[in-house]
């Protein structure tokens, strides 16, 4: 039986080659999210038998071979930019609600009205890529497209 210390691990690789990998690994990733697009994006009527008024926010989005894991949808109030309206900006997370197999999913979020007096134009969808632990990647721009 081997007995492998943890800060004596074998080497089964040579270091130049991890640093290869992730290397390709990033510039696929890259390649990727160059083709993320958000093609729709909609409120639809309220939720009936809900105690308080909510709309349902829908957006199409085109990962192509990223999955909804790879991603994280949110919808904000604010334009994440300086000029964002007064008071707290909000976010709610859109879950995946449909998939379609060519790389097509829809992504959908209950949010209550009284949230959603802000001006519609404030309101916008946010793609973000998340790297492998689960935060957002930083190193990739996230795609944005705003409720009308």
């Amino acid at each position: 039986m081997t007995v492998v210390e943890p800060d004596r691990q074998p080497a089964s690789h040579p270091p130049y080659l991890a640093q290869e990998v992730v290397r390709r690994l990033a510039m696929l990733r890259q390649r990727e999210w160059a083709g993320v697009r958000i093609t729709d994006v909609a409120m639809l009527a309220d939720l009936p038998g809900t105690p308080e008024r909510h709309q349902r926010v829908r957006a199409h989005v085109r990962l192509g071979q990223l999955t909804p894991a790879d991603v994280r949808v949110q919808l904000t109030s604010a334009t994440l930019t300086a000029d964002t309206a007064p008071g707290d900006p909000w976010m709610h997370r859109l879950t995946c609600s449909q998939a379609y197999a060519n790389g097509h999913f829809v992504f959908e979020a209950h949010v209550p009205e009284h949230q959603l007096d802000v001006r519609a134009s404030r309101l916008t969808v946010v793609v973000e890529p998340l790297s492998q632990d689960g935060d957002v990647a930083p190193s990739l721009e996230p795609v944005k497209r705003r409720l009308v």
